[in-house]
């Protein structure tokens, strides 16, 4: 979601950008979501978009830390489920921020 918000002017960044100016959602990150989407915008100079990205984790309430247990969970959801990696690492930082939805 916050890949298509950033995207500014697309159907899907329509769709999305509702979702992050909910009052009524709190949103949990990491340190890998900001791995995953700062790069590229910043190798590529898109300014704004890394601004966009900058201003979203500004306004996150929680940052999930990195930790070997995190990591463990990470490993069995992607054996158990057959995620990749990085989707794997999101969803146990979900859980371990307590997430309602992902």
């Amino acid at each position: 979601m916050l890949i298509y918000a950033a995207q500014g002017d697309t159907d899907a960044a329509r769709l999305a950008l509702p979702f992050l100016a909910d009052p009524a959602r709190e949103y949990v990150t990491s340190d890998y979501v900001r791995l995953e989407v700062l790069p590229k915008p910043t190798r590529f100079g898109k300014n704004d978009e890394v601004a966009f990205y900058e201003a979203f984790f500004q306004l996150n309430t929680r940052t999930i830390p990195t930790s070997v247990a995190l990591l463990e969970l990470a490993m069995e959801e992607a054996c158990r489920t057959g995620l990749s990696a990085m989707d794997a690492i999101h969803v146990a930082c979900a859980v371990f921020g307590g997430v309602e939805e992902l």
